[in-house]
């Protein structure tokens, strides 16, 4: 079948024709680490997604705007005295200082253009509740830029930073009321899970130099208690995509020889679970081919579910697959402790 080459999925598509047409604008990292401070934010989802969105550099400011070869003015809009980017945006512009002024929040100085590094001091000497309240402001700060823009309004600085608190407060009450911020708390991972299903975990190593890679599977109970754990090498892979895809298939494989038949999957590759688990994902592509050989393959089980959990939760399988990637033969433990494993791996 005809596919899109360089696209994941191998469908064709207008963004994908003007990157390979015009190129990609390469975004220079930012000097920014701590993306559990705000992942774990006690706010709105949007405003931790506009917080990632400035970290990373992507909002839609004039300079990214010139930077991505669209014409638009590089002034700021709302003070129309220099060029705007991430940081003068949300701290430097005369207008958004005059909202900082009025909420007496301890702004950090800043140096250079960088909000990442900017964003990373100011965490060393804020504490939480605010840093909740500093997030608020920048995000009405933003939603101010863009009336400045489209609507042609911009508004008093203390209308600002009221709106801003008036919304921190108003989902705070919704979020005591529904136990959301109870909800965010508990691991998502194990929601709704049964507790007589058995867990495994699944990871893949793997070589882009040698395009070789490995795989680490783990078995255990409803209780995390170790019953088995499985490495070993994998065929010719073009990227680390496939390397995870394949190491599925080795576990979906291996599960079926011990006669499992129902079972959770456990993986740290997000795109994978959800390939698995929306079956309306077309693949036009060799990594397609893997997928559709996994979903076949945990259509036979009576109960497979597919989950996501962080890289920090999968350890012992991504170290099994790294161990294995040193290695040209396969290995199994049974009814060893994991702590023998370990070592083994060590």
């Amino acid at each position: 079948m005809w596919y899109w080459h360089g696209d994941p999925k191998g469908i064709y598509t207008v963004k994908g024709a003007y990157r390979d047409l015009m190129g990609t604008v390469i975004v220079l990292p930012s000097g920014f680490s701590s993306w559990n401070k705000i992942w774990n934010l006690k706010a709105p989802p949007k405003w931790k997604v506009f917080l990632w969105r400035a970290v990373r550099g992507v909002l839609p400011t004039t300079m990214n705007l010139y930077n991505r070869r669209v014409e638009a003015p590089l002034a700021c809009p709302l003070c129309a005295l220099c060029s705007e980017n991430v940081l003068h945006s949300l701290v430097q512009c005369d207008y958004s200082k005059c909202v900082w002024n009025i909420s007496s929040l301890m702004v950090q100085s800043t140096v250079g253009d960088d909000f990442g590094a900017w964003l990373e001091l100011l965490l060393q000497n804020v504490d939480e509740e605010q840093f909740t309240s500093m997030v608020a402001i920048m995000y009405h700060i933003w939603l101010q830029q863009n009336s400045a823009v489209w609507e042609l309004k911009v508004g008093r600085p203390r209308h600002v930073h009221a709106r801003a608190l008036a919304s921190l407060d108003v989902w705070r009450a919704a979020a005591v009321g529904t136990g959301l911020q109870q909800q965010s708390d508990a691991p998502s991972a194990t929601a709704g899970q049964s507790a007589a299903l058995l867990w495994c975990s699944f990871d893949a190593a793997f070589s882009a130099a040698t395009r070789s890679g490995a795989y680490g599977i783990v078995l255990q109970d409803a209780d995390v208690g170790f019953i088995a754990a499985k490495n070993g090498p994998l065929p010719l892979c073009q990227g680390p995509f496939m390397a995870e895809t394949y190491a599925c298939k080795e576990a979906l494989a291996w599960l079926r020889d011990r006669g499992i038949m129902e079972v959770v999957l456990r993986s740290d590759c997000s795109n994978l679970c959800h390939a698995l688990v929306n079956s309306a994902t077309e693949f036009r592509t060799y990594d397609g081919v893997a997928v559709s050989a996994c979903r076949d393959l945990i259509n036979l089980f009576l109960s497979c579910s597919v989950i996501y959990i962080p890289r920090t939760s999968n350890v012992l399988a991504h170290s099994l697959a790294e161990a294995a990637s040193l290695h040209a033969y396969s290995s199994v433990w049974e009814d060893v402790p994991p702590a023998f494993v370990s070592a083994l791996i060590d």
